[in-house]
Parts: structure tokens; C-alpha cells; sequence
């Protein structure tokens, strides 16, 4: 107990990143434990540190007996000042624990101070029973626990690079970074928790890419990952990219492996690739095409995009087509309908084998560009259009701001808090199978089933035509009305506000007493939720993923 002292405990968090134990060189091993001082103290108030480590399961101390038989080491504090946090800290070598440090095993530590009136001691000595009992009085309380974890030395496996991360040669039609994050020992249960990847010019060591944070696509083996880079290269030129990773136990590192992009053998896919905008739409239809002449293939395609607003160089994927068994002939038509107003597209399709390796590539070598004048609320290939009375009455940006107003100023203090920002704005328009004329939203035949004929003979016997027919206008209306009420997030499309994924919220009705309600409008409230990238898209369900 620290008595007649003004010296405070260490700071300590409740746990400490993991650190590596190297196996092959004991010598090299240590870990460092880091903390704050109390605001009360400075580094020249304290002579030197203690410090106790135990077991996290048995609680029986981990120093060596024979070296430490008071279960306690003194040490010196050091400081780094790189750092803008928890900047002082002590080493724990290797050589210090009894065995070693151990893998999937957690030590408690304690760390307290000793003031400068303390009678002096050299960090190191051993037995400390006498001078323990003399100087408690000038001892801070310990600190909190703080875990601390060794693990295994971890290597980043990049397939194509060998051990030192040299320079390879890159063929063009290869954008994708198969991976693997391997221990040294076997028996480690430590696993990759994220990681990141960014692509960067190696001459003008511009940011190209960025992945953001990524998590493993492999449910089998969770230190693998399967990354596709979004980026156009060009041939003969040199890239690098690197991988920030974090595992579980808090350990993070980042490696840099750089490349130069050659034009494969193989790089140009025998399929010819159209796209057709349709502007009342609001779509483009991208057509794939292969002679069933052609040699036999088999694999998935994945037809992929890229646009003006990144001048073409950063590919998104969009639609997988999967041919488990090899096909010669192949005829395929997609619909685009994530496309943005105004905007310049570029497709290709790309070949994937069944290893999940990217090869060839066809690109299309001039965009297309469609131009719609309606509103669009769509998931995935199912649209409602929005063409008679289109309204956005309202849009603002949420942005979380405060105001601090004080006696000393003329003028309050404003403060941005967090990262919120997203759009909010009115929405609404006329209902009516009109705005349905190519049925993209729902068919007749799905509307009416089985009693399709049925009705349809019944308007003929009773003269009942497009302009009367309150039978398909209430039921087109209940879909529409299902459609903006369900949970399901949507991507909303309009030539004037851009593309944004919403959710319709506050809905509300009218009736059009003019024509004896035989048309509704309604109005509604969309809130922003994410971005409208082609990611995002799938993520919120309102992009297909691969074809099943």
C-alpha cells in the first residue's frame, strides 16, 4: 500500500496486442508492456518499475524461480516517443519466463512505480525480500491486469510471390490477390480477424485502390482471403500493394509486395460483349456472345464495369454466370439497372476457373452512356418507375453539428461530432400500371394468375378498357404499395439527385378525388443508408451475386 507518497499507478489497458515469439532466436524475444502515467506524475518522479507475471489460469508466477524469487522484477521505464498514446512502457524478455513464452496461453501483469526516495537499487537484482519490506512506502498501488499474448511467427502467403516479396511479373487479365496468413507453429489458434489492401503507382506512389476493411471469404480456413483489386492496369507498368492485417489476439503488421503488369498469353477471351442503353428504362443491357463452334469452357464469367467518374479505371464486379460443365456456345443478355444518369460505362467479362483464379478478359473499347428522364426505385432486376408527377419536394444532408455558445465570444464555437452524413429527401408520385408499360415491375400474369383470361373476358363484355379499369389499377397499386412498405433497402435512380441506397420511410396515400380515386399518389421520406457502389449494392441485396 503506498503510504505518505505522491506517486499514482500505471495506466494500463486490460490487454496488450499480441506479440511474436520467435522459436528460432530466444534472444530476440520480448514483450513490451505500455501504459500511461497518472496527469499527477512525470517520468522523473519514478526510479524504476515493478513488475509480477502469472499465470492467467493458475495464477502461479512465470518468472524464474531462480532469478526472481521474490516474484518480482525491477526495470527500468522507458519511453517512446512515436507514440501519442500509452508512450512509456518496460520489456519483458523471454529469457525472464520460466519456459519461455508459451503460444494459446495468457499472462497476467502488474506493474507498479518506486519513487526517487526510495533507497536505490540496480534493475536486475534478485533478491528483493529486505528491500521490499524497507521501502513500501514508496511504492505506487499496483496496476490494473493487463493479458498479454505471444504467438507464433506469422507470414502473409501471396500466391505468385516467394518469401521475399520480390518483384513478379503481373499478366494484365490478373486482378485478383489470393492469400493466406500461416504461423510458424502449427498448434497456434490465433487466426486473421481483417485486413486491407491498397494499390498504389510505384513511380508516382499515388493511392490508386483502397479495399477498406475486409474479412475472409473462406468459412473453411479463416486465414484465408480471396481479394479482386478494382483497377484497370496498364501494360509495362510497375504497381505495388499493400496488406495491413490484424488477427485476433490484436497482432497487426503490413507487408508490400510490388509487381509489373505484361499482357499474358491468354489475355483476350473469345466472347464478344455488347451493351444496348435503354433510356425509358433507365438500363443497359450488356449481351454476351460465343460461337458454339468455339473450343469447350467451363468456369464462371463475371461481367464487370467501370466508369467515367473514376476515368475508367477502377472495375467493379456485377453478374456471375457460372458453367459447371464445359459449354461451347454461349448467348447471354444481363440488365444493368444500377446505372447512373449522364454517366459513361465501360463492361467487360472476365474468365474465372474453378480454382477461382481470373484470367482472360474482353473489354468493350467504347462506353455507352444512357440518359432516362424518370424516377427509379429498383432491387435487383425488379423496378418501379416513377414517371407521372415525380416529386422530390425536400433533400438535405444529415450532419451531426453542435453549437457551444460563451461568455468570453462574440461568436459560438461550432463542432462537427462523429461521421454521420447522409441524405435525406422527400419523395412521391402518381400510381398507375402506366408507369409500367415494359411490366419490369410485375407482370400481368404474376398479378392475376390463373384468372387472368377471366378477367380478361370479363372487360371485353363490359367495355372495360386501359382508362377504367379499376380491377388492375387497385391491383397494381397493393404491389406498388407492398413494395415501398417491405423492409427491403432500395436503390433509388433519378436523372436530376443521382443514384442513392434508401429506405422509404413515413409513407403516405392520396386518393385522386378528381377521378373518383380511381388513381393514388403517394409520398414518402428516403433515408440514405450506404453508398451506391457496386459492393454495397450486393451487400444490401439489391445487386444479384453470383448466379446459383
Amino acid at each position: 500500500m503506498a503510504i505518505n507518497n505522491n506517486l499514482y499507478p500505471p495506466i494500463i489497458k486490460t490487454y496488450m496486442p499480441a506479440f511474436v515469439t520467435n522459436s528460432s532466436n530466444v534472444e530476440e524475444t520480448t514483450c513490451k508492456v505500455y501504459f500511461s502515467l497518472s496527469p499527477y506524475n512525470k517520468p522523473t518522479d519514478i526510479a524504476n518499475v515493478q513488475v509480477t507475471i502469472r499465470d492467467q489460469n493458475s495464477n502461479k508466477s512465470m518468472l524464474k524461480r531462480a532469478d526472481y524469487p521474490s516474484e518480482v522484477k525491477i526495470t527500468s521505464l522507458q519511453e517512446d516517443t512515436t507514440r501519442k498514446v500509452d508512450k512509456f512502457y518496460i520489456e519483458i524478455p523471454e529469457t525472464d519466463i520460466q519456459g519461455g513464452w508459451k503460444i494459446n496461453k495468457y499472462y497476467r501483469i502488474q506493474v507498479r512505480f518506486t519513487d526517487t526516495n526510495a533507497e536505490a537499487i540496480e534493475p536486475g537484482t534478485i533478491k528483493l525480500d529486505t528491500w521490499l519490506s524497507a521501502n513500501y512506502e514508496h511504492f505506487s498501488e499496483w496496476s490494473t491486469v493487463c493479458l498479454v499474448r505471444a504467438i507464433s511467427t506469422p507470414t502473409l502467403e501471396i500466391s505468385g510471390y516467394d518469401m521475399d516479396n520480390q518483384q513478379i511479373v503481373w499478366s494484365l487479365a490478373n486482378t485478383q490477390i489470393l492469400g493466406k496468413l500461416a504461423f510458424e507453429d502449427e498448434e497456434e489458434t490465433d487466426v486473421l480477424k481483417h485486413y486491407q489492401i491498397k494499390l498504389y503507382d510505384t513511380e508516382t506512389d499515388t493511392l490508386l485502390s483502397d479495399s477498406g476493411i475486409q474479412y475472409s471469404n473462406n468459412y473453411n480456413d479463416l486465414n484465408s482471403f480471396n481479394y479482386t483489386l478494382p483497377y484497370n492496369f496498364e501494360l509495362n507498368k510497375e504497381y505495388y500493394f499493400t496488406i495491413e492485417y490484424l488477427t485476433m489476439a490484436n497482432y497487426s503488421k503490413m507487408d508490400t509486395f510490388n509487381f509489373t503488369v505484361v499482357l499474358g498469353t491468354e489475355d483476350i477471351l473469345d466472347i464478344a460483349i455488347t451493351a444496348t442503353p435503354d433510356n425509358e428504362n433507365g438500363r443497359i443491357g450488356v449481351t454476351l456472345k460465343r460461337a458454339s463452334t468455339a473450343n469447350p469452357m467451363f468456369g464462371t464469367l463475371v461481367i464487370r464495369r467501370s466508369s467515367s467518374k473514376n476515368n475508367f479505371t477502377i472495375w467493379e464486379d456485377l453478374k456471375f454466370f457460372s458453367y459447371p460443365e464445359a459449354i461451347t456456345g454461349i448467348k447471354e443478355t444481363w440488365y444493368d439497372y444500377t446505372v447512373e444518369s449522364d454517366i459513361w460505362y465501360k463492361y467487360c467479362v472476365q474468365l474465372i476457373n474453378t480454382e477461382l483464379q481470373r484470367g482472360q478478359v474482353k473489354e468493350m473499347k467504347t462506353p455507352v452512356l444512357v440518359s432516362f428522364e424518370d424516377m427509379f426505385l429498383t432491387v435487383k432486376d425488379r423496378q418501379l418507375k416513377i414517371k407521372f408527377n415525380p416529386q422530390v419536394s425536400s433533400f438535405r444532408r444529415t450532419i451531426q453539428e453542435s453549437r457551444t455558445e460563451t461568455l468570453g465570444s462574440q461568436y459560438p464555437f461550432i463542432r462537427r461530432n462523429g461521421y454521420m452524413d447522409y441524405a435525406q429527401f422527400s419523395i412521391g408520385g402518381l400510381i398507375s400500371f402506366f408507369i409500367d408499360e415494359d411490366q419490369l415491375f410485375i407482370t400481368r400474369d404474376k398479378l392475376f394468375g390463373k384468372q387472368l383470361n377471366s378477367y380478361a373476358n370479363y372487360n371485353d363484355t363490359n367495355r372495360i378498357d386501359n382508362y377504367n379499369n379499376y380491377i388492375y389499377e387497385r391491383k397494381f397499386r397493393d404491389e406498388v404499395i407492398k413494395f415501398l412498405y417491405d423492409e427491403n433497402v432500395k436503390l433509388f435512380r433519378s436523372p436530376t439527385e443521382g443514384n442513392f441506397v434508401v429506405k422509404v420511410m413515413d409513407i403516405n396515400l392520396n386518393p385522386t378525388t378528381e377521378l373518383g380515386r380511381y388513381l393514388w399518389s403517394f409520398s414518402g421520406t428516403a433515408y440514405e443508408i450506404a453508398n451506391s457502389d457496386a459492393k454495397s449494392l450486393q451487400e444490401m441485396g439489391i445487386l444479384e451475386g453470383i448466379d446459383s
